[in-house]
């Protein structure tokens, strides 16, 4: 059944430039009414900001700038008066998600020393997140096979492409630990750093096969 999607267009202002957002409710393009009225200059915008329990990295910086010139284009040339708020997302639970892991990825370097051991159970997690990546790319493909309306077909079929690019990175990691237990580690394309977060524990493969060279 396609769901029907109803919006009520807010009373249109008289004269300066029209700006005119795509509205995905709709599908289109749909003229800018501020929530104060068509006349007012007064825009009140809070945007979802970075989520800071790791390093700084080129997204936090696209976000920054993006939103930036954004914001410029709406006082300089639209002549809106712009609230800008951005928040600071997921403190909580990511934070102390990140700090567990590495706690206990610290206290497993200074107990485990046995390299075949570490490389025992960087299989153990790669072969696990594999299995995980697997289920979660077929429910996936299942919902967007089973979806009627096609826009969310359309998202379900995007989500589907990044979880094949997920898994196309894990079999990366698969073969980089094939060529460290075939005695290939200073192979070039053997030690790059791999960054997905492999075991309920905090264990990833960069750490490991680090100690497994020691």
């Amino acid at each position: 059944m396609n769901r029907t999607r109803e919006w009520f267009a807010p009373p249109a202002g008289d004269g300066g430039p029209v700006l005119q957002f795509y509205n995905s409710l709709v599908d289109e393009k749909v003229p800018f009414i501020p929530a104060a009225g068509a006349n007012s200059k007064q825009i009140t915008w809070y945007a979802c900001g970075p989520t800071v329990y790791d390093s700084a990295h080129m997204g936090h910086a696209r976000n920054y700038v993006t939103f930036d010139v954004i914001r410029r284009v709406l006082e300089d040339y639209f002549g809106y008066n712009v609230l800008y708020v951005m928040n600071v997302t997921d403190v909580d639970d990511k934070i102390i998600l990140r700090a567990r892991r590495n706690h206990l990825l610290q206290r497993y370097k200074e107990q485990e020393t046995d390299a075949s051991k570490v490389m025992q159970d960087v299989e153990a997690a790669v072969q696990a997140a594999v299995n995980k990546q697997a289920k979660k790319q077929q429910a996936l493909v299942a919902q967007a096979a089973a979806a009627t309306d096609s826009r969310q077909r359309t998202e379900l079929e995007a989500a589907v492409k990044n979880e094949e690019h997920k898994a196309r990175q894990l079999q990366q990691v698969q073969q980089a630990l094939a060529g460290l237990l075939a005695g290939e580690g200073h192979a070039p394309g053997a030690r790059w750093a791999v960054w997905h977060d492999l075991h309920p524990a905090g264990l990833r493969v960069q750490h490991l096969h680090m100690l497994a060279g020691r």
